[in-house]
Parts: structure tokens; sequence; C-alpha cells
């Protein structure tokens, strides 16, 4: 993540707060706002975050994989609903079910099924 995304989260959350206190009409729904740009804030840095991973795995990939498209994707995280787009794998060779839509997060989803959440699929796992 870079720093001008950083800060220029920061400052949109400062500019909410400040509209929320400018608009004060008690503590509950002060609070209620600043949670609100709290999550909005952190869900769009998780974006950000899962997009640059998606880059670090294009870099890293195995070279019989090749990038055969993307597909946009919805994650539930502790912050709300998050929405990235991912890269999805072909294998260049005999390619196998397993093989064919290889996509972020690679381990995760080809190791646990997509019928899990993201958190759960890439916990540690002994398996």
């Amino acid at each position: 993540m870079k720093i001008q995304q950083t800060v220029s989260a920061i400052l949109l959350l400062q500019q909410g707060i400040e509209e929320a206190i400018k608009n004060y009409t008690g503590f509950a729904v002060l609070e209620k706002k600043v949670f609100e740009l709290a999550l909005g804030v952190s869900r769009m840095m998780l974006e950000w975050v899962l997009r640059d991973l998606d880059d670090v795995m294009l870099a890293e990939q195995d070279r019989n994989l090749e990038v055969v498209g993307f597909r946009e994707k919805t994650l539930v995280s502790l912050c709300g609903e998050v929405v990235m787009k991912r890269r999805l794998y072909k294998d260049r060779g005999e390619p196998t079910d397993a093989q064919t839509h290889k996509g972020f997060p690679a381990v995760c989803l080809g190791r646990f099924g997509r019928d899990k959440d993201f958190r759960w699929s890439c916990e540690s796992r002994d398996d």
C-alpha cells in the first residue's frame, strides 16, 4: 500500500469526523458516525492491501501459469463486505480441474474450497 493511499484514507476519516462534530446532535449519534467512518476507511484500505497482495502473487507465480482474466470477489471481513478483483490463472500444460481456475488467494481457495469465507480459508491449519 502506498503512503499516498494511507494519507488520503486518514484525511477522508478526518473530514468525516469534522462534519460529524459540526452536525453534533448527541454522543450516541457522533459515536455511530465515527464508527461507520472507521469501518468504511478500513474496508477501503483492506481492498488496497488485497490488490497489492494479488500483484505480489502475480510476480511470484509459477511459470506454468498464465493470467486468463479477472473475477470480482466479495469477501466477508470484520469491517464488512470487501469487494476485490482477483486474477484467474490457467496452467499452460495439461490443466486439471483444480488448476484451471487458480486465482487470489490461490493457496486458500485451492486448499480449502470456495464455500468458506476468506478469513477461515487463510488461517493456518494442520492438514
